[in-house]
């Protein structure tokens, strides 16, 4: 890291300190050639990193900088030079050279002000839409959008600040992968940047970059992360948020903010359109929240009582008044009725179960199954990895040498620790509202696997669900729980639906408070569950081919719960 008062390249003054990350470090500085002010971005090697690498990663720097450098826009900064330090003893360092624009962040005055006014944010919007478009046209993208690289000039225009080029890390590296995710502002990333090759973006994740901008800009409110919003879609709702704008602007940030590649804007031209009203708003999608009701078998039945009950007492009502009707009239013959025997009243057939598909679910809490389980009829038969299968990877959680989620953070749900420490992996959850949470590992995406974990709920209603998280690609997943009350399920969470493949079915093989072993057998689409050494369940589902796999937790009935997990293992058909 450099220090203030450094000469760079015998030419650049460093001022100071800007930013400073794992991948490198930002600076304000003074051209000394020019006597100008300038920002420099300090880009560092990934430690111990190949030659025959390196060089080729920075030759791909130096394709994107030449390009960069030939740019000029009125809403974006110029790259002024770039260069390669060498050290004695390291690979040396990347300087990239921007000219420093003048003028108050985006955030600086969102947190100033607060919320700003429609035309203004989409004044400059259109501004930036329009460099986006341009250096888009030549290849170039930004990666990292966000209101602190949009600066406001004193007359009143927006700039694009702050362009990532290629960095100087392995991409085939899991260790890069681990870097990159704790690189830049969250809260602004698209989902594919969270993926395991987390930089091999495209245009349209600048689109979602760009929205989610907006979004903050609009409401005073930074946005979930994509993240949160695959692990937790309950909350995030735009349109109420955004409902005091004009409905253009609106469905144009909603749009822009989708979570699948493929419903965001198809380039930074379509989005421009769009926010000028150039397109009908029929042509826009405007996501409307949807709900999602989680229906048990018991919940389903006592409907289908009520509905049986109700229709008798409306039958005894029509009969009441038939008699009346006929006092009225005059008919004073005595009527004995026949005796006999009610019928018992048995639905021919059962009554079809409630969608359970949604974007935003409801806030209250979903209906729940009786507290006493149905036992299921599965024979007691315990599944293992199959022959020849080999343990891939294992975690007994000594430490988080593979880079499971840590922490504490307190959002608007509620809050959430999370800690490894003598070989327990700890989940600690306090929920004004009902809320789910994951996370995945940093490992290869796997398909054919046998997945097992040692799991329980310290404390919390006994209605809370933890479980395994598997074949996670892209925000889909497949999730298999169980709940201290007796109860597991197995769902799909698809392009923002849940699909409940197994609805939550009753077991005796749970053990509520204490350590429940749960295991997951998956050979392409057929899918074994066990309970603590009992199978519980099969299925079929063929949606998804592989991914992550990792943890889940969900409190349906808000309040404080603690999970923990230990002994983590992964089995696998062939070379993991």
């Amino acid at each position: 890291m450099l220090t203030a008062g450094t000469l760079l390249h015998d030419r650049y003054r460093i001022d100071r300190l800007l930013e400073f990350g794992v991948m490198g470090a930002m600076y304000r500085a003074w051209d000394m050639q020019r006597n100008l002010p300038v920002t420099v971005k300090e880009l560092t090697p990934q430690p111990e990193l190949d030659r025959a690498v390196l060089d080729r990663l920075r030759r791909n720097l130096e394709r994107e900088a030449q390009v960069l450098r030939r740019l000029r826009h009125p809403a974006m900064t110029s790259l002024v030079d770039y260069f390669h330090v060498e050290a004695e003893t390291a690979a040396g360092n990347t300087y990239l050279v921007m000219e420093f624009v003048e003028g108050e962040s985006l955030a600086d005055r969102i947190e100033r002000v607060g919320a700003l006014p429609e035309a203004q944010v989409k004044a400059w919007a259109v501004q930036i839409l329009d460099a986006l478009e341009f250096c888009h046209s030549h290849g170039v993208l930004h990666r990292d959008i966000k209101p602190q690289n949009i600066i406001l000039r004193p007359d009143g225009n927006a700039v694009l600040v702050g362009f990532e080029l290629a960095k100087l890390w392995d991409p085939n590296d899991p260790r890069s992968w681990a870097a990159t995710r704790v690189m830049g502002t969250p809260e602004y990333a698209p989902p594919e940047r969270w993926g395991l090759r987390s930089w091999h973006i495209d245009a349209l994740s600048d689109i979602y970059s760009l929205g989610a901008t907006l979004y903050h800009a609009l409401t005073g409110q930074a946005p979930q992360t994509a993240g949160e919003r695959t692990a937790n879609p309950y909350r995030f709702a735009p349109v109420k948020v955004l409902r005091r704008m004009s409905a253009p602007t609106r469905a144009v940030i909603t749009r822009a903010m989708e979570l699948p590649r493929e419903k965001r804007f198809p380039n930074a031209a379509a989005m421009r359109a769009a926010l000028l009203d150039e397109t009908p708003l029929s042509t826009l999608e405007e996501v409307q929240p949807a709900r999602l009701i989680i229906s048990s078998r018991g919940e389903r039945a006592r409907r289908w009582v009520l509905l049986v009950l109700s229709g008798l007492v409306v039958l005894g009502l029509a009969g009441m008044i038939g008699v009346a009707v006929q006092l009225r009239h005059g008919t004073r013959a005595p009527v004995t009725p026949a005796i006999s025997t009610p019928a018992a009243v048995t639905p021919a057939t059962p009554p079809a179960p409630l969608p359970t598909s949604a974007v935003i679910p409801p806030t209250e809490a979903p209906g729940r199954p009786t507290l006493t389980p149905r036992p299921t009829h599965t024979p007691v038969v315990s599944i293992a990895a199959p022959a020849g299968w080999s343990l891939a990877f294992a975690d007994d959680f000594q430490d988080n040498a593979h880079a499971w989620v840590v922490g504490s953070y307190t959002e608007a749900w509620g809050a959430m620790s999370r800690v490894i420490a003598d070989g327990v992996y700890t989940w600690e959850i306090n929920a004004v509202q009902s809320v789910g949470r994951w996370c995945t590992l940093e490992i290869t995406p796997t398909a054919d696997f046998y997945l097992m974990v040692d799991a329980r709920r310290v404390k919390g209603p006994p209605d809370a669900g933890y479980g395994l998280v598997f074949r996670h690609r892209d925000g889909n997943y497949y999730l298999f729980s169980i709940r201290d009350d007796g109860f597991f399920n197995f769902n799909l969470w698809y392009d923002f639906t849940w699909n409940a493949i197994i609805d939550w079915t009753g077991t005796l093989a749970i053990r509520p408070g204490e350590v429940n072993q749960l295991a997951v057998l998956a050979e392409g689409t057929q899918f074994t569950f066990s309970i603590n050494g009992e199978t519980v369940a099969t299925a079929e589902d063929a949606q998804l081919a592989d991914g992550e796999v990792g943890l889940s937790v969900l409190l349906i009935t808000p309040g404080e719960a603690t999970f923990t997990f230990e002994r983590f293992r992964l089995y696998s058909p062939g070379n993991f």
